[in-house]
């Protein structure tokens, strides 16, 4: 038909350019199968490198796991020295106990012993706080846990007084007491005078002019007789 239409090398031109046209036609679509199959293979050597290197993340930090010393915990903190009865001798005075003013301006008192005119000053303390003046006998009691205790008695005077005793307020049964700082601290206080079944300390021997009461003995008054119900915690310093 073409031979009727177009000269014949014109058909024969239009034959082979059909030809070519088909050979470069099936060319393109080889070449685009084959950069699809490329782009799908670099998709999946893209997956594969990305799971790989989760994995070796993953081995890096079990292994980072593995080497790493175990911390070592903190050490437990040394328990506290305790007081007869088990009181901390650390143990803070808190705000909040009737006592803490008290025991602050007493304190203060008691450091200032060296001073002139000392006596007038504890005379002025016994009366702001109604405090109770005491002694011991040379008899011991039955105490609150059945042990043999000091036998505390009301002191006529100032001088004659071993131990303060101040009454908690609406509490008529209970009460702190702390040391005559006027006396001091010595042996004969520390034997014979109560020292040691009242109050747990530092001391060892000698005497002192000085010291500090860190939290007051706890007593109970029943009939009048005034028994430790809690020793208390002093600090003596100042050598005679």
């Amino acid at each position: 038909m073409l031979a009727g239409v177009f000269p014949p090398i014109a058909a024969d031109l239009l034959i082979l350019l059909s030809v070519a046209l088909g050979i470069i036609a099936l060319i393109g679509a080889a070449w685009v199968i084959s950069q699809q199959r490329q782009i799908h293979e670099d998709v999946q050597k893209i997956a594969g490198l990305e799971m790989a290197v989760h994995k070796l993340q993953k081995e890096v930090e079990a292994l980072q796991h593995q080497v790493q010393p175990p911390k070592a915990a903190a050490p437990a903190p040394a328990p506290s020295p305790q007081a007869p009865g088990g009181t901390p001798l650390s143990q803070p005075m808190r705000a909040q106990q009737p006592w803490a003013a008290m025991l602050q301006d007493y304190n203060s008192l008691a450091a200032s012993m060296k001073a002139p005119r000392a006596e007038e000053a504890c005379t002025a303390f016994v009366a702001k706080y109604h405090i109770q003046l005491l002694t011991t006998t040379e008899h011991k009691v039955q105490g609150t846990d059945g042990k043999l205790v000091p036998q505390f008695v009301l002191a006529v005077t100032l001088n004659d007084s071993t131990y303060w005793g101040w009454v908690l307020p609406g509490q008529p049964e209970k009460a702190v007491v702390v040391p005559n700082p006027l006396h001091g601290y010595d042996q004969q206080l520390h034997e014979e005078g109560g020292m040691k079944e009242t109050f747990a300390s530092n001391y060892e021997t000698g005497s002192y002019t000085e010291l500090t009461v860190k939290l007051p003995a706890e007593f109970r008054i029943a009939d009048k007789t005034w028994l430790i119900q809690q020793p208390g915690v002093l600090r003596v310093n100042g050598t005679k």
